[in-house]
């Protein structure tokens, strides 16, 4: 007699990119920590775990939110770890 294994549903899309999302802020934290005075990290494994993710579930490449959500993660990781002098997007301010 053979038995059923259950299957495991799949995780939903909302589910991996709420991953992607608190993977790619404690690295892109790790990475900001690392700058030093002139804004250049010596160590920046955001985009490494963001690339790693992607190669492991095509899916999140597909989806555009994924990519906002991750711009917006970036962004408000640079923002909330204090980075002053720069305008919205990185660039510095003209003098």
């Amino acid at each position: 007699m053979q038995t059923q294994r259950r299957q495991r549903p799949p995780c939903s899309l909302w589910h991996d990119q709420g991953f992607l999302v608190i993977c790619l802020a404690l690295s892109a934290g790790l990475g900001v920590y690392t700058r030093s005075s002139d804004y250049l990290a010596s160590f920046w494994p955001g985009n490494a775990v963001m690339l790693g993710l992607l190669l492991r579930r095509p899916r999140l490449g597909r989806s555009p939110r994924t990519w906002v959500l991750a711009f917006i993660t970036l962004a408000a990781v640079d923002g909330l770890t204090g980075a002053t002098g720069c305008g919205p997007w990185g660039w510095p301010w003209p003098t």
